[in-house]
């Protein structure tokens, strides 16, 4: 589009959303910033090494404590679980580590990013307990992303363009893996949200599997497979005939851009060129195009994986326990990549596996406060299935693989306010969506729930 970029379009649609985020009524707010998830205002050429950004700060930080303030009336139940209070420690100890950061400004960051990942799950907990999150809010939020992403990609391209591989992706105004753990959240949520009619359960599904498949984002599309597989082994009559019904809608879909012609189009040429396809036709047949667009960036993250386990095993014993200091990472990316520019480098960003990340900057002790706040957050959603079979943790537990596997591959801790953690946020608010009219702090007597789990 000419005359105004991708990234000048989403910080225009930003501060035009923001008063509504501000002062509308709680539900449309929520659902607003849902949607202003989709917008990243500082693109790719954003100094990430040497500044912050405005509205990254106001989305991820700020609107998060104003709508706190706005939802106060209710007391939140997340901190006094142990998910909670472990995911607490883990970001102060990440706080404490900035102390022998080599990058004190990435180091702050990260801490931030963990402080409103955490208002961002109780936010969303309290919203559900109050029931501003219905099938109204849901729609519009996946609707409103979808939209934004036919927008981006058919007008704009800059996010969707990845100059490694010359591939465009079907993307909104964040980069394409944002996109793609957004959508893979709102599949689950899609397939189980219980106020959704079979019509347009099937609709909405079989309109995010194809956006799954045009966004290209391997790992993500990985986990919508996951997903799709856990609820055709929980409900599995109901499944098929939802996936016998998804298959024919995109055939009949495929085939109507086929017959109008659409397929000639610059467009449509262009997303041929699929990520999906062509990894397993790199996979499948050994031949990668000389793009690299089925393998992409694997060769990267693999000699990422390669470095961070020499530099951990040369590490003395005080970097091993406490690690290397928050943000770290940046240094490794300063040793092996030739020619890295420091102005864009964004240390929280280097690694492409967080398990690396936690190993290699918090240490072990760092580790080991991580697997705590997993394994607290997976025995918390088996009990409240177990006990509370009314409970709507399904989505959550069939998403999980899927986080898990992301976290081997990507980028989630530094993410407040981005699409990633809002997208899982919304899902986990999921399950504090009452069936009956009644608050769940009372009915299932919660607090009892908060004090063991």
């Amino acid at each position: 589009m000419h005359g105004l970029s991708a990234v000048d379009a989403a910080g225009l649609l930003f501060w035009v959303a923001l008063p509504v985020i501000a002062l509308g009524p709680p539900k449309w707010a929520l659902c607003i910033w849902v949607l202003s998830t989709n917008l990243d205002g500082s693109g790719h050429h954003f100094e990430a090494g040497s500044s912050v950004g405005l509205i990254n700060v106001i989305k991820g930080i700020l609107i998060p404590l104003l709508l706190l303030w706005r939802l106060r009336r209710l007391p939140s139940i997340t901190l006094n679980t142990w998910a909670g209070r472990s995911w607490l420690l883990f970001t102060s100890y990440a706080a404490v580590a900035t102390l022998w950061s080599p990058f004190p400004l990435s180091a702050a960051k990260i801490v931030g990013y963990l402080v409103g990942i955490l208002l961002a799950f109780i936010i969303f907990e309290k919203a559900a307990r109050l029931g501003l999150i219905d099938s109204r809010f849901i729609l519009v939020a996946i609707i409103g992303s979808l939209t934004a992403a036919l927008v981006q990609t058919l007008f704009f391209k800059e996010y969707s363009y990845e100059p490694f591989t010359s591939a465009v992706r079907l993307t909104s105004f964040v980069s394409a893996q944002q996109f793609g753990a957004l959508l893979v959240a709102f599949l689950a949520i899609s397939l189980w949200f219980p106020h959704f009619s079979p019509s347009a359960r099937i609709a909405v599904s079989a309109a995010i599997l194809l956006a799954c498949y045009l966004n290209g984002s391997r790992t993500w599309f990985i986990g919508a497979l996951i997903v799709i597989t856990i609820f055709a082994y929980l409900h599995a009559r109901r499944a098929i005939l939802y996936l016998v019904a998804i298959t024919l809608l995109l055939a009949v879909l495929g085939l109507s851009v086929e017959y109008l012609g659409v397929s000639d189009s610059n467009m449509m040429s262009t997303l041929r060129q699929n990520r999906i396809s062509a990894t397993l036709h790199a996979v499948l047949g050994d031949d990668d195009k000389a793009t690299q667009l089925g393998l992409g960036t694997l060769g990267f993250r693999v000699a990422m994986s390669r470095y961070t386990m020499r530099e951990l095993r040369d590490a003395d014993w005080k970097a091993l326990l406490f690690g290397h200091g928050s943000a770290s990472g940046g240094d490794l990316a300063i040793k092996y990549w030739r020619g890295v520019n420091l102005r864009y480098l964004d240390n929280n960003r280097v690694f492409h596996n967080e398990w690396f990340r936690i190993l290699y900057e918090w240490g072990i002790f760092g580790f080991m406060i991580w697997l705590a706040t997993l394994t607290s957050f997976v025995c918390a959603l088996a009990v409240v299935r177990r006990r509370y079979p009314r409970v709507n943790v399904q989505p959550s537990l069939a998403y999980f693989p899927a986080f898990l596997l992301a976290l081997a591959s990507e980028n989630i801790l530094a993410g407040a306010g981005n699409a990633v953690t809002i997208g899982f946020a919304v899902l986990l608010g999921l399950m504090w969506i009452n069936p009956t009219t009644e608050d769940l702090s009372s009915t299932w007597r919660w607090s009892t729930y908060g004090s063991r789990f």
